[in-house]
C-alpha cells in the first residue's frame, strides 16, 4: 500500500499539479482523465518530481490522501526522462483495465508531442505499456 496525493479527480479537464500551497493548473486536456490522477510524496521519478500515480475506481475529490495497493506501473517516458506512473487500484488489473489505461496513455502521448510541437517545445512522449508491480516501486 502506498499513499497518493489526489491533484486531478477522475472525469477533469484539466491536469493539476501540487506546488507546495495548492493546486496548480498545468494543461488543459481535449479529452477528460478516465482515472484519479496524483501523486506519492517520498518517491521521485527520473524527471526529479514525485513519483505520479493513477488511482482506478471512483471519483475522488482533489486534495484528499488515500491508501491502496500498487498494482503497476504505467511505463512513460516524457523529454527523454522516465515519467513512469504507479497504478493503484483496491482490485487487480482486470483486462479492461489494461485497455483503458493503454489506449488513454497512447492518444495522452500524441497529444502532448503535437502539443509541444505546436507550441514550440518539442516534447517527444513514449508509451512504453504496463508492468507488473514490484515490491521496489
Amino acid at each position: 500500500m502506498v499513499e497518493a496525493h489526489i491533484e486531478t479527480p477522475r472525469w477533469s479537464f484539466t491536469k493539476y499539479r501540487w506546488d507546495g500551497k495548492g493546486h496548480v493548473p498545468i494543461l488543459k486536456s481535449p479529452l477528460p482523465t478516465i482515472f484519479n490522477y496524483g501523486f506519492v510524496e517520498g518517491l521521485t521519478a527520473g524527471d526529479g518530481d514525485p513519483r505520479d500515480a493513477i488511482v482506478l475506481g471512483a471519483p475522488i475529490e482533489q486534495g484528499q490522501s488515500i491508501d491502496f495497493p500498487v498494482r503497476g506501473l504505467a511505463a512513460f517516458f516524457d523529454k527523454g526522462r522516465e515519467d513512469g506512473k504507479l497504478i493503484l487500484s483496491q482490485k487487480p488489473l482486470s483486462l479492461a483495465d489494461r485497455m483503458m489505461i493503454n489506449a488513454f496513455f497512447i492518444v495522452y502521448a500524441i497529444f502532448k508531442t503535437v502539443r509541444g510541437v505546436f507550441f514550440g517545445r518539442l516534447s517527444l512522449c513514449l508509451w512504453g505499456g504496463i508492468r507488473p508491480h514490484h515490491q521496489d516501486l
